[in-house]
């Protein structure tokens, strides 16, 4: 793979005719911008299941639109280990499972009787969800951009459970936020839009049948509710684009820790 990565931040902040930054990289990083606003609006929907359903799918999306500007297709294991779908292991079993089952209707009834109450709850988890989708996808992107990690990682599956796992673990010992606060920051004010935007994203997928079609990759659904999404949006993406693009400090202390555990992972081998 060559060039410069896609979506990562260059430091420089000039305006193109658009107001956009200059930089044509730009580009890929309000498109991740993107699929991290649609994720933080996934916990906003109030149907246990349906909620989680749909943030696995923005992570598909965000991936596979990630993989369309590498040299290298990603088959379609690869791609859901790089969503996460592949987690399992990071339960200790089925007891886990069925607390994780039990814990979504119980809160999700208790947000339907007292919503005024715990609306901030969802709120919270949306930018919780928002900042999560953002940095898997940023670090996938600068993970599958490094010219020598097919080589190190061998097979697509095997290159996807390494990165997934050192994203993981980044997550887990990096702190995150500098990109909540300027989601956060963004958000405000817009909460209205934000609800309207994930009743809008929920709404094709509530009957189950356009749910399995979806599964089975059937697209056209799926592309009707993302360019829906991408006019309703645009403006809070733009503003959460530009805010964090240019925070090279930062990305580059991510994108530091990230390579210490993906390297941990290769010396384990």
């Amino acid at each position: 793979m060559t060039g410069p990565p896609a979506s990562r931040p260059s430091g420089s902040k000039g305006s193109g005719a658009s107001g956009e930054p200059s930089d044509p990289r730009f580009r890929a990083f309000r498109q991740l911008t993107f699929h991290s606003v649609l994720g933080g609006l996934c916990p906003l929907v109030p149907i246990p299941f349906l909620d989680d359903w749909l943030l696995g799918r923005v992570k598909r999306w965000m991936i596979a639109d990630l993989g369309r500007g590498l040299t290298m297709d990603l088959d379609r294991e690869a791609r859901a280990i790089l969503a996460g779908g592949r987690d399992a292991w990071r339960l200790s079993g089925c007891g886990a499972g069925c607390v994780w089952a039990i814990q979504k209707v119980f809160f999700g009834l208790l947000i339907k009787l007292f919503r005024k109450v715990l609306y901030f709850l969802a709120i919270r988890d949306g930018l919780h969800a928002a900042t999560e989708v953002f940095h898997e996808g940023y670090l996938a992107s600068y993970a599958l951009e490094r010219a020598d990690m097919p080589a190190q990682a061998g097979p697509q599956r095997n290159l996807a459970r390494h990165v997934r796992i050192a994203v993981l673990k980044t997550l887990d010992t990096m702190d995150l936020q500098p990109v909540r606060d300027v989601l956060r920051r963004t958000f405000r004010g817009s909460w209205g839009v934000l609800i309207a935007a994930s009743r809008a994203l929920a709404g094709p997928f509530l009957r189950r049948k356009q749910r399995r079609a979806a599964e089975a990759g059937d697209s056209e659904t799926e592309a009707q509710v993302r360019a829906s999404e991408e006019e309703r949006l645009g403006g809070l993406v733009d503003r959460a684009a530009a805010a964090l693009w240019g925070n090279r400090e930062y990305f580059e202390g991510l994108e530091a820790t990230f390579v210490r555990h993906l390297e941990g992972i290769d010396s384990d081998r």
